[in-house]
């Protein structure tokens, strides 16, 4: 089995843009699909939030343009085996 296209998405345009293409890419290859969401928390744990709320709201919100993205691949190239992840760290990292 090929290495997974991996592609990044964020719920913007440009990211579902992204992942329509790497649907693509991965039927061509014949190649699983990764999505992953970099969730960057570090902004939020600072002091002034002292709730967890903060983070689940964030986790919320990365399985939900997950669930999306995943959706929106499945539609375009329903052949492909996808899985998806949220990662922390901020994403120009990742």
């Amino acid at each position: 089995m090929s290495d997974p296209v991996v592609v990044g998405t964020d719920g913007s345009a440009a990211g579902s843009a992204a992942v329509e293409w790497a649907a693509d890419d991965a039927a061509r290859m014949r190649a699983p699909l990764r999505i992953v969401f970099a969730a960057d928390c570090s902004p939020y744990d600072i002091p002034k939030f002292s709730t967890r709320e903060w983070g689940d709201a964030l986790t919320r919100n990365a399985e939900r343009v997950l669930a999306e993205a995943e959706a929106l691949a499945r539609k375009r190239q329903p052949e492909i085996e996808i899985t998806t992840r949220v990662i922390e760290g901020a994403p120009a990292g990742r």
